[in-house]
């Protein structure tokens, strides 16, 4: 929500001023039923790829501890470690606002996310991720 509110492409006064940067949403060009189907389309692609990137890049390099090829715990926090990658990258791309304070946000959400991870590793307590890092 503070991202939509920051990353603003116009001012306040553009938009009050200039009715014409309503159009898009008058002609229903972002807005229809078939772009919403496309973006589940494209959503449900871009979802299965990631799956199968994350789960067969690992195939025979993570063993569970008895001895099984894959681990699925594991596999889910690649998948998840990869969107939190590729949604933070997405962001950078269409934001119009690049300062210190984005970028602190963007890097830093990916980097708080690998350092709980790397924290959550190296606790016994958390059995299914316990020494991945090694």
């Amino acid at each position: 929500m503070w991202w939509a509110m920051y990353d603003m492409s116009n001012t306040k006064q553009k938009f009050i001023n200039d009715p014409s940067l309503y159009k898009i949403g008058l002609k229903n060009e972002c807005f229809s039923t078939k772009v919403f189907f496309e973006n589940i389309f494209n959503a449900i692609i871009n979802g299965f790829f990631l799956f199968l990137f994350c789960f067969y890049a690992e195939d025979g390099i993570v063993v569970t501890p008895a001895g099984k090829n894959g681990w699925f715990w594991v596999d889910g926090t690649m998948v998840y470690g990869a969107v939190v990658m590729i949604v933070n990258l997405k962001m950078l791309h269409m934001s119009n606002t690049h300062n210190w304070l984005s970028t602190f946000l963007i890097v830093g959400s990916v980097v708080v996310f690998w350092l709980w991870l790397g924290a959550e590793s190296a606790l016994p307590t958390f059995g299914d991720v316990y020494k991945i890092f090694g």
